[in-house]
């Protein structure tokens, strides 16, 4: 149990850690489009990544929530044609 909890801790950690230096990115869109594509996303991940009671991984519903939200904000955003760079890449 500890281990799967320690697991789940680095992998969220890994996931804030990376959200400080990337962001998504799509040369298509335009600043006002990427902002309503990432509230949308940030509002469906939220919406469904909703865990009513301990799961599958053996972690506490909140770490586990927050796991499942970030995988679907991502699926969301990528879905929508936006890739993760690092944000000095974006000009």
């Amino acid at each position: 149990m500890l281990k799967k909890l320690v697991v789940a801790a680095v992998i969220v950690a890994g996931l804030l850690g990376c959200a400080t230096n990337m962001a998504y990115y799509n040369q298509n869109k335009t600043n006002d489009e990427a902002q309503r594509d990432w509230n949308e996303c940030r509002y469906d991940s939220k919406k469904y990544g909703y865990v009513q009671m301990w799961g599958r991984t053996g972690v506490g519903p909140g770490v586990e929530q927050a796991m499942r939200e970030s995988e679907l904000f991502k699926m969301c955003m990528e879905t929508k044609g936006y890739y993760l760079v690092e944000r000095t890449a974006i000009k």
